[in-house]
């Protein structure tokens, strides 16, 4: 376990090694006790430091999400974590768009140079009726997407991205939005939960 987020109270890592700076947000008895709502326009929550998996090394991400409204329009950003300054870099996304009247989940992962990805999509419509956990699963040769622990999205699809990343904020994870370059972008309108690393 590298990071456990409960949300009670407040971002701090039940694992004790990287809690998160929070503006914004309030909490609300919903999946686990307690629970973490974003208002889709002011708030965020970022860590100053965190260590996951780097290159094409295996990881699991695993959270509860439940929306206050429902996406209309372009990409919220689930999490994030940007690239180092180096060319190994490592890039993890995982967001929520509308796409052409389809709302969908998206999880990729990029590393090194020329920027190798891999992607996975699965169409759903989240809505604001119900709690929905999704797991994420990079094992070097194979990503899975679970959704409501059903394998939903599994394969090895892979491009490559001949743009370099810009080199800020590697291992600033950011939970509910993305921070890139100083700013933040394409907050959710959601409420996360337990969400582990």
């Amino acid at each position: 376990l590298v990071s456990y987020y409960e949300l009670e109270a407040n971002g701090n890592d039940s694992h004790w090694s990287n809690n998160c700076t929070e503006a914004n947000t309030t909490y609300v008895t919903w999946k686990i006790a307690n629970a973490c709502s974003f208002n889709g326009s002011t708030s965020s929550m970022r860590t100053s430091a965190i260590s996951l998996a780097a290159g094409n090394s295996p990881y699991t991400i695993n959270f509860w999400v439940k929306l206050n409204a429902e996406i209309t329009t372009g990409n919220w950003w689930i999490m994030n974590c940007n690239p180092d300054a180096t060319l190994q870099d490592t890039f993890y996304a995982v967001t929520y768009n509308y796409n052409w009247w389809t709302r969908r989940l998206n999880y990729e992962h990029y590393y090194t140079w020329p920027e190798t990805y891999y992607s996975l999509t699965y169409n759903v419509t989240l809505g604001t009726a119900n709690w929905n956990m999704v797991t994420l699963v990079y094992s070097w040769t194979w990503m899975t997407m679970y959704f409501n622990w059903t394998s939903v999205s599994s394969w090895w699809w892979t491009g490559v991205y001949w743009f370099n990343a810009s080199p800020t904020y590697q291992n600033w994870l950011t939970i509910w939005s993305l921070y890139f370059l100083s700013w933040f972008a394409s907050r959710s309108n959601a409420i996360i939960d337990e969400v582990g690393f």
